[in-house]
């Protein structure tokens, strides 16, 4: 999933998106994997609010301790090799770095990605993990 839909956990709310989506999708009995570079763009997201005093820097950190300690979120390391080929292919048709290895992630772990960036919904067919394995 991208960050979008773990901003909630840092306090920081997106009209599309329910404050309690992770909880509903748990309760549905999904398994949510996250790119460790979602949890870097959130925290730089809050730091920004928290900066311009539209957010508490107790609140961002509140998030950062919620997705770090907890036991439902599935933290994927973007320090991969293959990831990156992946993440390196996508960057040919996705200007930002943060959004390829997302999906890149996803191409790899997922089963499907959770994201509201439509440029991300509908990348090449042949961006998976079989395709750019040695």
């Amino acid at each position: 999933m991208d960050s979008s839909y773990l901003l909630p956990i840092f306090g920081i709310g997106l009209k599309n998106i329910p404050n309690d989506i992770i909880v509903k999708l748990l309760n549905k009995g999904h398994k949510l994997l996250i790119s460790e570079i979602s949890i870097f763009e959130c925290i730089a997201k809050a730091a920004k609010l928290a900066s311009s005093g539209e957010l508490s820097p107790d609140r961002l950190i509140k998030g950062l301790l919620g997705i770090t300690y907890s036991k439902s979120l599935i933290r994927i390391s973007i320090f991969d090799g293959g990831l990156i080929r992946i993440a390196t292919t996508a960057r040919r048709f996705i200007s930002d770095s943060i959004d390829c290895i997302v999906l890149a992630t996803a191409a790899m772990q997922a089963d499907i990605l959770l994201t509201e960036d439509t440029l991300l919904l509908k990348p090449p067919h042949n961006l998976s993990k079989n395709t750019y394995t040695q």
